[in-house]
Formats: structure tokens, C-alpha cells, sequence
């Protein structure tokens, strides 16, 4: 292990051991104390903070700092440093914390520059991975920053955890330098003190946007020529997000909205990038465990999700001193299978939806609606109700499976999906909203809810989902992200053949006219 190079000499006044653990040298200091190398009894190398006696001193603090210890204990060790022991009776007070041999991603980010496609997603992964089991353990992490996320050889680690809110909401200590610092990734409430916004796990997303917008472009999506400047921008413009491309970009853009609530949930980013990395790769039969499921395995769920993200790149995706990217990976056995259909099956439609062709450019005024193809299909609608969007004359018959990505890319807008369309009976409608996935019977006049399957994680706005249906033996079978979502059955004697069309519809509290929705990558075939 090479230390060398983030280790400084003690000083004379530094002890030589702290409890049962050998001090081998400085990693740092700060506002809360000092940072040592050190070795546990076994020999393993450990970091110990210190914890200046001062700030021990008033009893409201030592409680909750005690209460916070134990939060962080709870905390699973995947994409973070794990806290080892602590003694806060010893003279001085300290805790002893994994150490991570690896330079922090502001270390990297000056020293090479941003960071390339193979090692940016994993670090987004990383990081969001990190922010679930802090956040699951009832911590928020206050004080994110690139020199709190290091980069190991493996999957990166978020350190200082927990302590930040220690120091601020017990003491109302907080040092001009970490201020300065970090104004940068600072959520608006934080800095909207007369707000009274309740900071909470939400300022930690914000961050996760601030950082991988910097890891990708080498610089503060908010940077101003001072803190007051900087601060401004945070408050009151949108974030520099210039060279950071889809599908990464639309999730930092949710994490970066200005108010705390319309923010996505680290476990939510953490969807997203599982969506994004499967969407990618073609659909995989991956099937999602429930809600509460989740929580009562919380620790293994949030090792299986990142892995999808991290397993096979990570472990070299942050080789920051080799200089090079890893070669691909090496498809697995059954990637040949998803790739190409089974050769029974026949393709019916395969748009891009980059152009007018079978969807052309349509505008109507006599319901407020339009449909434009430019790179994607853009459905809108001013009114409070669902539009098809004309489009393939292709017939549908029978059993078939369809594929598409959908943005709903205004609050309240869901898009549909129409199967088996007649405009002379109806058909069936699939409905993909915020919280939901419903499949419908539209008669041309009223629709009648077939079965609703509530989302088990939202789609955002602005978000792209990717959405596949099969419909066989009259059975909807629906997939979001390539795992299953749910089964709805038709009524008996639904129809079994017709058109097929995309187009919108409105939720029935939605927001502010007008209502968007977008549609790529639309195949659809026989099974």
C-alpha cells in the first residue's frame, strides 16, 4: 500500500498512539480536529479523526454527537468508509474509520481533468449508492464535496458523514474555510436561511448533482468569481450543465431543482442509473422487489442495485493513474439472445422517432394539440385531456411486444400508449405516468381502468423511462427498465387487432397548461 503521498510528519505536540492504535502520521486537519494514519492491533492501516476536547464540552452536544455515532454505525459499508470504533471518553476524543487508500475525485478532477464515460457513470453509481445507506440510516451527510469522495482502485467512498450536521446543529460552529469550500455544492435551502427550509437528505442530492456535474466538466455547475456570486446562481439560476450528456445529464438536472421536494431520492438516482445502464444494454429480466421489501433488506438491496452498476467496470474505472480507460467488457453468455428476436418473430414497426416519417408533424386547434418529430416525438396539449397522436397504419394483430423510451416532461402529463385502436369501437390503452402504470379500455368516449400498478419508484419529470409491454393471450405483461412491473388481464372479448398510436394524457390534478411528453425508440413486433 502507498501511503506516501497523502501522509505528512506528526508534529511534537502529536501522539505517538491513541487508545489501542499505533499514529504513523497527518492526513489532515480541521475545524472538528485532526486527521492521523494509523494501525490497528493487527496491523491493518486505519484512519482516526480526533475530536477537539472544546466541542465536547457542552453535554448537548456530546448527546447527540454520541446519537449521530450510532446512526453512523448503521450505516452499510458499500461506497462508504466505515466507521470502526469510537471513544469519546478518551483524552483527546476519537474515531477510528476505514482507510481509503486513494486520491479524492478533486484531487484527480485538478490533477488529469474531467472524467471520461467509463469512470463517470460508475462514480454518479457510487456516490448515490453511498447517499441510500446514509440516508436509510437516518444521516444526511451536510458537507458533500469532491474532497469527501475518494477514489480507491474498486468503487469510490464518501467519507465525513454525519459530522457535519453534528458540528452545526448542536454548536452553530461552522469554520469559514469548510463554508468557503463548499458554498459550491451547497443546496439552496442551506444557503436561504430565512427560508427555514428544514435541511434534510434532499441537500445531499443537490450535491450529488453539484458533483458529478463537476467530475464531468471541471467545474461548479454554479460557478460564480465569488462567494456571494456563486451563492446568487445557486439561488436563482439554472445550473451550467454544458458538457454533460444524456442520460446522466437529465438525472443531475432533477437533483439540482431548487426546491427540496421536487428533488429525486438518492434511491431514486440510483434507479435511474440502473435504468439508464439497462436501457442501454437491451432489456433484462431483472424483477424488482417491493417497496417494503426493500427496506426490511435494505443493506443486500443496496448492493444488488449498484452492482448492476458497478460489477465488471468500477474495479477499473478509477485506475486514475494508469491514464487509460478499461477495455469493454465481454459480453455474457445470453447477450447474443437479447440482442437479436427470435427468429419467429416479425417486425411490424421500428421508428427512431427522430423524424417525420410514420408520425409526422401534426398541429390541431380545435383541441389544442401537437405532435413534432425532431429527434423525438414532442406530444402537447393545453387542454385536460388525452390526444393520439397520428401516426403508423401498420396493423397489430394478435400477440405482440413494444418497445419505446418515454419523457414525461411536465408535471402532470402521462403518456399513452393506444393498442388495438379502432376509432369506430376503441381498444386499449396503456398510461405511464409520475406513480403509476395503468392499462385502460378506451371506447373512443370514456375509459374504464383495467388494472393500475402503483410505479415502485416515480418517474420524474424530465426523466426518460424505458417502457415494454407484451400483450399475449390476453394478458398485458408491462416492463419498465427491461425488470417486470406487473400483469394486467383484458376483459374477455377485448379486441385483438387495430392501430397503434402514441399520444397524451392529464393527470386529473396536474399542474399548469401545457402538458408535454416525449416518445423515442419505438419497435414493435410479433411473439
Amino acid at each position: 500500500m502507498d501511503t506516501a503521498y497523502r501522509v505528512s510528519p506528526l508534529f511534537d505536540s502529536d501522539p505517538e498512539c491513541l487508545g489501542g492504535y499505533d499514529v504513523a502520521g497527518r492526513l489532515g486537519s480541521g475545524g472538528m480536529g485532526v486527521v492521523y494514519l494509523g494501525r490497528n492491533p493487527e496491523g491493518a492501516y486505519v484512519a482516526i479523526k480526533t475530536v477537539q476536547a472544546r466541542l465536547l464540552e457542552r453535554s448537548e452536544f456530546r448527546k447527540r454527537f454520541r446519537g449521530e455515532i450510532e446512526r453512523v454505525r448503521q450505516v452499510p459499508p458499500y461506497c462508504t468508509a466505515e466507521l470502526l470504533d469510537a471513544d469519546l471518553d478518551h483524552e483527546p476524543p476519537y474515531l477510528v474509520i476505514e482507510y481509503v487508500d486513494g486520491p479524492s475525485l478533486a484531487e484527480v478532477v485538478e490533477q488529469r481533468g474531467p472524467l471520461r464515460g467509463a469512470q463517470l457513470h460508475p462514480l454518479a453509481a457510487g456516490v448515490a449508492t453511498a447517499l441510500v445507506g446514509i440516508h436509510g440510516a437516518g444521516v444526511v451527510h451536510r458537507d458533500l464535496k469532491p474532497e469527501n469522495v475518494l477514489l480507491p482502485p474498486g468503487n469510490p467512498k464518501v467519507v465525513d458523514f454525519g459530522i457535519a450536521r453534528t458540528l452545526d446543529a448542536a454548536t452553530g460552529y461552522t469554520s469559514a474555510e469548510r463554508t468557503i469550500g463548499t458554498i459550491a455544492y451547497m443546496a439552496p435551502e442551506r444557503i436561504d436561511v430565512a427560508s427555514q427550509t428544514p435541511i434534510g437528505s434532499a441537500a445531499d442530492v443537490f450535491a450529488w448533482g453539484c458533483i458529478v456535474a463537476y467530475a464531468a466538466t471541471g467545474r461548479s455547475p454554479f460557478a460564480g468569481d465569488s462567494i456571494s456570486a456563486t451563492a446568487a446562481r445557486i439561488l436563482t439560476q439554472p445550473p451550467d450543465l454544458d458538457g454533460l450528456a444524456p442520460p446522466l445529464r437529465g438525472a443531475v438536472e432533477a437533483a439540482l431543482a431548487k426546491e427540496p421536494e421536487r428533488r429525486p431520492t438518492a434511491r431514486e438516482l440510483l434507479d435511474m442509473l440502473v435504468d439508464a445502464v439497462e436501457g442501454a444494454s437491451g432489456p433484462q429480466q431483472v424483477a424488482r422487489v417491493p417497496a417494503r421489501r426493500a427496506r426490511r433488506h435494505r443493506r443486500a438491496m443496496i448492493a444488488a442495485a449498484a452492482g448492476v452498476l458497478l460489477t465488471g467496470t468500477a474495479a477499473t474505472a478509477f485506475a486514475v493513474d494508469r491514464g487509460h480507460e478499461p477495455p469493454p467488457a465481454a459480453p455474457g453468455p445470453n447477450a447474443s439472445a437479447q440482442a437479436s428476436p427470435a427468429p419467429s418473430t416479425q417486425v411490424l414497426i421500428h421508428d427512431a422517432l427522430k423524424a417525420p416519417s410514420a408520425w409526422p408533424d401534426t398541429e390541431t386547434s380545435a383541441h389544442n394539440a401537437r405532435c413534432t418529430v425532431t429527434d423525438v416525438l414532442t406530444v402537447e396539449r393545453t387542454e385536460r385531456k388525452s390526444y393520439k397522436c397520428p401516426g403508423a397504419e401498420t396493423p397489430v394483430s394478435d400477440d405482440f411486444s413494444a418497445r419505446f423510451n418515454v419523457t414525461l416532461a411536465s408535471l402532470g402529463s402521462c403518456a399513452s400508449l393506444w393498442f388495438y385502436w379502432n376509432p369506430a369501437r376503441g381498444g386499449d390503452v396503456l398510461r405511464v405516468c409520475r406513480n403509476s402504470i395503468a392499462v385502460e379500455v378506451d371506447d373512443g368516449d370514456d375509459k374504464t381502468v383495467v388494472g393500475s400498478l402503483p410505479a415502485a419508484r416515480r418517474i420524474l419529470v424530465g426523466w426518460t423511462a424505458r417502457i415494454r409491454i407484451d400483450v399475449a393471450d390476453g394478458t398485458v405483461t408491462i416492463y419498465r427498465g427491461g425488470g417486470v412491473a406487473g400483469r394486467v388481464r383484458l376483459p374477455a372479448g377485448s379486441p385483438s387487432t387495430g392501430k397503434l398510436r402514441l399520444g397524451i394524457d392529464v393527470e386529473p390534478h396536474a399542474g399548469q397548461a401545457p402538458f408535454t411528453v416525449t416518445f423515442s425508440g419505438l419497435d414493435v413486433r410479433t411473439i
